[in-house]
């Protein structure tokens, strides 16, 4: 899909020289976005056509996250008056992104702690998965995690599964059953213990939105806690099987990580 911006509040015409900071260029006029995003876009390799003559700029096979009609500010009568910088910061916090959490117990984790650092999170994912290794089950720590999910996130869909096969037992299978759960952009994966920050995910919306992050990346220093998009974790776990995982550490979590 395109997104076409005639329509947006942030659409403007101005000088070329004046949007360049370049006097060189002249005095004619150029369509472009308020927000500069068009900018950003075509740096990180989006089509944006631009066509004066009928007053269009066209983002070609991209959505702009910062996309908003008139209709949209009237229904924010409380951004009357506001700058473009003002109103861009209440976008990337009205818009957020959704992302699903997995975590495998392999014996190293401590899920309790784990699930305790994803609930308090500023923004906690849509959907947590927990999947227990074979013969590994503590009945009375799920029960703790079930009711801490209740009573902190309620609105957090979950998910705690056993592995029954110990042939099947392995973080292949397990995230193979996950993701039959997945409707989310992205996955957070948890592989060990970490002490989350618990902004971190409003950091990575910022990132995401504003800087157009290039992904797939790890977000912790030692790749203990994964943020990726789900079609990296498709695409990976259909080639290289089940050493999907190392794979994708080795050659993709390389563009940014959290410090």
């Amino acid at each position: 899909m395109n997104t076409e911006c005639s329509d947006c509040l942030f659409y403007e015409m101005k000088q070329v020289s004046e949007y360049y900071n370049d006097p060189s260029l002249g005095h004619g006029l150029i369509n472009c976005c308020g927000l500069e995003k068009d900018k950003l876009y075509k740096e990180k390799g989006v089509s944006v056509y631009k066509n004066p003559s009928e007053n269009k700029m066209i983002l070609y096979k991209f959505i702009c996250p910062f996309h908003r009609t008139k209709g949209w500010s009237k229904e924010n009568e409380n951004l009357a008056g506001k700058t473009y910088d003002e109103v861009e910061e209440y976008i990337v916090e009205e818009n957020g992104f959704p992302y699903s959490c997995f975590m495998y117990e392999n014996g190293e984790i401590d899920l309790e702690l784990a699930v305790d650092q994803v609930l308090r999170l500023d923004h906690p994912p849509q959907y947590l998965h927990v999947t227990f290794k074979y013969m590994h089950q503590d009945d009375a720590l799920m029960h703790r995690i079930v009711n801490k999910i209740e009573a902190i996130k309620p609105a957090i869909k979950y998910k705690l599964a056993i592995n029954l096969d110990e042939e099947l037992d392995h973080i292949y299978e397990s995230t193979l059953a996950f993701l039959l759960n997945v409707k989310t952009t992205f996955i957070a994966l948890f592989q060990n213990n970490y002490d989350l920050p618990a902004d971190i995910t409003t950091e990575l919306s910022r990132k995401i939105q504003k800087d157009l992050l290039s992904f797939p990346y790890a977000n912790t220093p030692n790749n203990e806690f994964l943020f990726l998009p789900t079609t990296i974790i498709q695409e990976y776990k259909a080639i290289e099987g089940q050493y999907f995982l190392e794979k994708i550490m080795e050659t993709q979590c390389l563009n940014y990580k959290f410090q």
